[in-house]
């Protein structure tokens, strides 16, 4: 249901705002956010985000929020967060690149980008608290992402895991 994406979407929001405290409170060098800050210098280069450049896009994002899981240094909360990546549209790469005019994801990608320059410097700064609320915040794009979709049916059922999402689904939720 559409109640599950977005607690599937929260729950990873929670899970990485975990990881992003542990890493935080974990790193021994500034030198261990070398790829970290290496992916983010790539995601600087797409945005704001086109349709271009938007496989690229989602790909480099997965392996940002990736290398915060790394750097918490934590098998047990890698393998919650590996399972919950799994459920629909949960994972930081499940964006949809809407094609009208009110589409919303370049300014999105704006915004996601500046929460990963701020979720670098936190972790650099060993600011525990806020890198987790940060991580938690940033979640909330791929919801509002999935939202600005959901207001075009067409489009929800030409992206992949929208046939999954019933109509009737979306009225009553």
């Amino acid at each position: 249901t559409l109640a599950d994406v977005w607690d599937a979407i929260e729950l990873r929001g929670t899970l990485e705002g975990t990881a992003a405290r542990l890493a935080a409170e974990r790193l021994k060098s500034d030198s261990e956010l070398d790829k970290l800050r290496g992916i983010h210098s790539q995601l600087e280069k797409l945005v704001p985000l086109d349709a271009d450049g938007f496989a690229r896009y989602l790909e480099l994002n997965e392996n940002f929020h990736s290398e915060i899981w790394q750097l918490a240094k934590s098998p047990m909360l890698m393998r919650a967060i590996e399972q919950v990546v799994k459920l629909p549209f949960a994972a930081p790469s499940a964006l949809v690149f809407g094609q009208s005019e009110s589409n919303h994801s370049p300014r999105l990608s704006l915004i996601a980008q500046e929460h990963h320059r701020a979720l670098i410097e936190a972790i650099a700064n060993r600011e525990c608290s806020r890198a987790e609320n940060l991580a938690r915040e940033h979640s909330r794009v791929a919801r509002q992402n999935l939202s600005h979709t959901l207001e075009d049916w067409e489009a929800v059922r030409r992206m992949p895991g929208g046939s999954l999402i019933s109509l009737k689904t979306l009225k009553t939720s």
